[in-house]
């Protein structure tokens, strides 16, 4: 017997862990099990929040909620574990591995990175937010890993194009909250259609009711047409098996280029993990004494997040670097290229002749980084 020892982390080194078990299942079967992928300030974990008081105000159900959020804040990933039920719940801790009975991933970017169905039981409900509606686009989009374990496990698939809804009704296209919820309550059944709408309802009035007649008209509206933009997938078989297509394969990669630089070895072993949300399960070698973090980790991480990227149009350009210097992300670039460097540009790179004296000669462009943006907009409000 050991008398130190740790549980959950993996030391390779001391070897002060106890290995752990099989996950043993405390919750009652009665109890349903959510979970929700989310991006910070999308408004996911504010809708699960809300959901988890309505259903505990208005039904006979227990509910319990908890969130784990990244530290990047807004445009991080988040998590959001829900159960009701009408037992009382008991479980201080995540939906465990192959327990919730409902995932919803609110982006594709966690499609790529995450392993997103490692909460998902058999034969439950896996709802993207996605502009895909098809069987032939899901082949060329989602990676055959993923096909394969919707497939295995017999989940019933859903797409819904929320942030299309969004900007329908007149809201922001990273405010999906209210569609998500939606399609939550339509697909979870915990209340009769009608219902759900009344209490839903009610609480976008509770919660925008002091900001303007117009934002709560357009939540709203958001709300009541997340049912009609709700897909059912019949998937084939053969997904059991998929292979990655030439389409798919450039998707897991789709911002390589032949400049990229290649990746060190602490994003492979560290971002990845980070990104991923699996780096509890480093092991104490992979992590250098002292703790030293190399610079320039944005060149590998390309989230990917922005709905909407600025688009430079030149014509219209007074070469004031404004754009570049209000970008919080330093994802906007001005370049200046003298004439062989503009002759070996790529088709469609286009620059203007830069203005001053001192730049004669010189091309002016400016270049953005579309998976490096945030869709923050900063850079429309500081262009003149």
């Amino acid at each position: 017997p050991k008398s130190r020892f740790t549980l959950g982390i993996n030391d390779d080194l001391t070897k002060t862990n106890l290995p752990l078990g099989p996950v043993i299942n405390c919750v009652p079967e009665t109890t349903t099990q959510c979970v929700f992928w989310g991006l910070g300030s999308d408004g996911t974990v504010g809708a699960n929040k809300a959901a988890t008081s309505i259903i505990g105000e208005h039904t006979n159900l227990y509910a319990q909620g908890h969130f784990s959020y990244s530290s990047q804040k807004a445009g991080g990933s988040t998590v959001s574990h829900l159960r009701f039920g009408p037992e009382p719940i008991r479980s201080e801790y995540e939906v465990e591995r192959g327990q919730a009975d409902y995932t919803a991933v609110h982006h594709t970017s966690f499609l790529l990175k995450s392993d997103v169905l490692k909460y998902a039981s058999d034969k439950s409900s896996f709802v993207i937010n996605c502009p895909w509606s098809t069987v032939d686009a899901l082949e060329n989009e989602l990676p055959a890993r993923l096909r394969r374990e919707i497939a295995q496990k017999g989940l019933d698939l859903y797409t819904v194009d929320a942030h299309a809804v969004a900007v329908s009704v007149g809201l922001p296209a990273k405010r999906i909250n209210q569609i998500m919820q939606g399609t939550f309550f339509h697909l979870s059944g915990v209340f009769p259609p009608q219902v759900a709408k009344n209490l839903l309802e009610d609480a976008i009035d509770r919660l925008y009711g002091r900001k303007s007649p117009q934002i709560v008209a357009s939540n709203k509206a958001a709300l009541a047409a997340a049912v009609d933009h709700l897909h059912k997938i019949e998937y084939p078989e053969a997904w059991a098996t998929a292979e990655d297509n030439e389409v798919s394969l450039k998707r897991q990669a789709r911002h390589a280029t032949e400049y990229s630089a290649e990746i060190d070895a602490f994003s492979t072993t560290f971002m990845k993990a980070i990104t991923s949300r699996n780096a509890d399960e480093l092991p104490t070698s992979a992590f250098a004494a002292g703790g030293e973090t190399p610079i320039g980790q944005t060149a590998f991480e390309k989230r990917g997040l922005a709905e909407e990227v600025p688009v430079w149009i030149p014509d219209n350009c007074t070469q004031c670097n404004l754009c570049s210097i209000g970008c919080p992300h330093a994802t906007i670039r001005p370049f200046l290229l003298d004439k062989a460097e503009k002759e070996a540009t790529p088709t469609g790179f286009e620059t203007r002749k830069a203005k001053g004296s001192e730049y004669g000669g010189l091309n002016y462009s400016i270049q953005i980084g579309p998976y490096d943006c945030t869709g923050c907009s900063v850079c429309v409000e500081m262009c003149p």
